[in-house]
This record gives structure tokens, sequence and C-alpha cells, in this order.
């Protein structure tokens, strides 16, 4: 039970830093700003969104980083994956392949600094 409030907890911390996120790229967005610019930070943010809740996942939990990282990569990419699904009918690409890559290594990584944070 306690394990599963952790992944929600650091789920949750995810989703309201991505909310917070979107409504800055929404006023980015207000004032002209180039949509190649635009898509680039949006990827920078999801990262950072990603990398903090790991983070928090790798400090609060006794396994091993590169495992708990590789579970919640996992969720987030099929929660990604259920919410695109659902509201866009876009077809499978190699950019969305390299997407889903790029947020399993964030959240790895995020997670084994969390646990090496959580030793020092």
């Amino acid at each position: 039970m306690k394990k599963t409030l952790i992944y929600l907890k650091s789920i949750s911390l995810i989703f309201i830093s991505v909310l917070i996120t979107t409504l800055i790229i929404t006023l980015l967005q207000y004032f002209n700003i180039s949509t190649k610019l635009i898509s680039f930070i949006k990827i920078i943010f999801l990262i950072i969104s990603i990398l903090i809740g790991s983070i928090y996942l790798g400090i609060h939990t006794k396994e091993k980083g590169y495992i708990e990282g590789l579970k919640l990569g996992g969720i987030i990419i099929l929660l990604l994956l259920l919410i695109k699904l659902i509201f866009f009918i876009n077809t499978f690409q190699l950019k969305n392949i390299i997407y889903y890559i790029i947020v399993l290594i964030t959240s790895i990584s995020g997670s084994m600094l969390g646990i090496q944070k959580k030793l020092n």
C-alpha cells in the first residue's frame, strides 16, 4: 500500500508540473512564438517534469533505482498511449517511439539520481 502511494504521489507530481508547463506554453503561443521552438519547449518541460517525479520516487523507495524508474516510465508511457489513443487519431510513427524512449530513459535516470541522493 505504501509503495502504491509513493507511485501515486510521483505521478501526481509529474501531472501537476505538466499542467503548469501547459499554462506556460499556452502563454508563449499567445505571444506568437514559433511552433518549432514551442515543440522543443514541450519536450524539455516534459523531461524536467518526469525527472522531478522520478527523483521523488527514487528518494522514497528502497528498491533499485533503475527498476523503479523502469516501472514509473512504463506507467507514464501507458498513460500517454491511452491519452493519445482516446483523444487523437494519429498513426504510430517513428518519432513517437523516440519520444517514448526518451521518457523511459529520463525516468530511469531520475530514479537512479534519487537513490544516489538518498544514499549521500
